[in-house]
């Protein structure tokens, strides 16, 4: 019960002091930081109608002042995520949050995986409410495909239980196709690759069209076969041509008879600075060898050539800032490196890391 101005000893204030005061006291009734479906909605329209608007803008834009100007506009989604966590953070047990949640994972991953000092990461923090509040939510879909955007072994746990008890079979399906995708961390071992091709089977015929997201259950199913067949460990690597920062076309293929790292990257993607110094200390051991760095970097071409020009990214790229080669790859997530035998096979995907290093390596010692 809200306290009279008299119960707060304020009769002595002016009226207007006790209004404000007052007033207070009422807001207070409200719980902090209580988000609600409708400013996670807003938040996540004004974000996608923003980008929409930034790409009419970059593909408008005359000359490189205006381009480079255009480009820098780029609406940032990890800024949208962080706040579309505050307005869900504490609602994780409405089957609301379940949609919000699952477009962090696609479009902000980053600020799931920020944490503040003492506290669980948001992404555990969604893991954990899924098992204890959503197992057997119909709105749970989405969201158990999207947790694949975040490798997490703990991820196949919770997908496991919904696939078992959610009394839906499309969402059933779902969380199958969810634990396919995420299988793809534990490599190309033959007894992985026949379970997530026994997942994909139950995802097309329990899913099938079920939406997920701006997708539906068999329309990722078919990307994950094709990723499965055309881009994993053993597969010949997809040849695609383009250009670098100098217009120069050039194709993957012209580099066939070497080791290629290749290395799908931009500048705002999760830490950057420490991917990029990676790359560019591979780029130096493997100079004078049998192995090449080849970036396909998602940037504004002048700020690819300013990169290059410092000596920041001294490895050749592709300039993809259409996205039409990380299309083709279907890269969701940056940094990706493809280590490549001298015959153009995939022979590691992964981040970069020691891994890499160890399959050039490796290579390069054959």
């Amino acid at each position: 019960m809200i306290e009279s101005p008299v119960d707060l000893g304020m009769t002595h204030l002016p009226l207007r002091m006790r209004t404000l005061i007052v007033s207070l006291s009422l807001s207070l009734t409200v719980p902090l930081f209580a988000g609600t479906a409708t400013q996670a909605r807003n938040l996540t329209r004004a974000y996608e109608q923003s980008f929409q608007n930034w790409v009419t803008q970059v593909q408008g834009a005359k000359g490189g002042d205006a381009q480079g100007a255009a480009w820098a506009a780029r609406p940032d989604p990890d800024e949208t995520g962080r706040r579309l966590w505050s307005e869900i953070r504490n609602n994780l047990n409405e089957s609301w949050s379940l949609d919000y949640a699952a477009w962090l994972y696609e479009n902000s991953p980053a600020s799931l995986a920020q944490r503040r000092a003492g506290e669980v990461a948001p992404a555990m923090k969604i893991l954990k409410a899924v098992d204890q509040f959503h197992v057997g939510s119909p709105r749970v879909a989405y969201l158990a495909v999207s947790l694949s955007n975040i490798p997490n072994h703990k991820n196949l746990g919770v997908l496991e239980k919904i696939e078992a008890q959610n009394p839906d079979p499309r969402v059933q399906g779902a969380a199958a196709l969810g634990q396919a995708i995420s299988l793809r961390m534990l490599g190309g071992d033959w007894k992985v690759i026949r379970k997530r091709q026994e997942k994909l089977k139950k995802a097309i015929i329990q899913g099938n069209d079920l939406p997920v997201g701006k997708n539906t259950v068999i329309g990722l199913a078919e990307v994950e076969i094709f990723i499965m067949n055309h881009l994993n460990v053993g597969s010949e690597a997809l040849d695609f041509k383009g250009v670098d920062i100098t217009m120069k076309p050039f194709s993957l293929s012209d580099y066939r008879g070497k080791v290629v790292v290749l290395a799908f990257w931009h500048t705002w993607m999760p830490e950057a600075d420490r991917s990029i110094e990676l790359l560019r200390n591979l780029h130096k051991e493997v100079q004078g060898k049998n192995a090449v760095v080849i970036g396909v970097n998602q940037d504004h071409p002048l700020t690819l050539r300013k990169m290059t020009a410092d000596g920041v990214t001294p490895w050749r790229n592709f300039s993809d800032s259409t996205r039409s080669i990380a299309k083709k790859y279907h890269i969701k997530n940056w940094p990706k490196v493809f280590v490549l035998d001298v015959d153009g096979k995939i022979k590691h995907v992964g981040a970069p890391d020691s891994f890499m290093n160890i399959a050039v390596d490796a290579l390069l010692a054959n």
